[in-house]
């Protein structure tokens, strides 16, 4: 469906929130050699001006859409937990420990698969 912007003031919005949520991709995976303190709070400012502008895009829900849907797991973990764990650890090594875990799983079942089948 295409979606009209009632006004510049919406897309300005919307842009913001957009370029906010690329400079959080952008320090989540840096190099821990480029980790700073000013880097730290750089991220926190970045995840506030996201849930600022995360909220006002998604302030009036369609009534086909939850709150549960829009406010869910991704965006508490960006606003709440991600922050936190970058001012403690690179989410670098974080993101390699989850494939990691998902590989580890995907190759214990397919060993099981393989027994079964011999």
């Amino acid at each position: 469906s295409i979606i009209y912007f009632n006004n510049f003031r919406q897309c300005r919005v919307i842009y913001k929130t957009m370029y906010a949520l690329c400079e959080i991709q952008e320090l989540a995976y840096q190099r821990d050699c480029d980790r700073s303190q000013g880097n730290v709070l750089h991220f926190y400012l970045k995840c506030l001006e996201f849930s600022i502008g995360y909220t006002a895009i998604f302030s009036q829900l369609p009534e086909s859409l939850s709150p549960r849907k829009i406010f869910g797991a991704p965006y508490h973990a960006i606003v709440s937990h991600m922050p936190t764990m970058y001012r403690y650890i690179s989410l670098k090594s974080i993101a390699a420990e989850a494939e990691e875990r998902q590989f580890n799983t995907l190759r214990y079942i397919a060993l099981l698969k393989e027994n079964i089948w011999n």
